[in-house]
């Protein structure tokens, strides 16, 4: 009799450890997951307005931007001109800047001075 219970026990363990198994075999990672270009007519209005403070500040010196969203988040990736600025290339990201303004009250002012260099 407690035998069968080992055994009734020991496959329920078993089938339960090869139902997790294929599960995490089957699930794939979502698209989303995965780097995406998105254009700045798809950045949110908070991405939009701390983009818009970055370029006040370092739009002199900024070659090529691109924006890529990456796990939910929207990043600025930016080339600049070595001749007008320390740095050749920044990777921000837009959409944590623009939770932290919304959420703590980061104010303008302060974000520029984090953009200078």
């Amino acid at each position: 009799m407690q035998t069968r219970y080992i055994l009734l026990a020991a496959a329920l363990v078993a089938a339960f450890v090869l139902t997790s198994w294929l599960r995490s075999r089957s699930v794939s990672q979502p698209a989303s997951d995965s780097p995406q270009q998105v254009s700045l007519t798809d950045l949110t209005e908070g991405e939009q307005h701390i983009y818009g403070l970055l370029r006040e500040v370092q739009g002199h010196a900024i070659l090529t931007e691109r924006f890529v969203r990456e796990a939910g988040d929207v990043k600025a990736q930016l080339t600049l001109d070595t001749n007008k600025t320390t740095v050749s290339s920044l990777n921000i990201n837009l959409t944590s800047l623009a939770r932290k303004q919304k959420d703590e009250g980061m104010s303008d002012g302060a974000l520029k001075r984090g953009f200078t260099f």
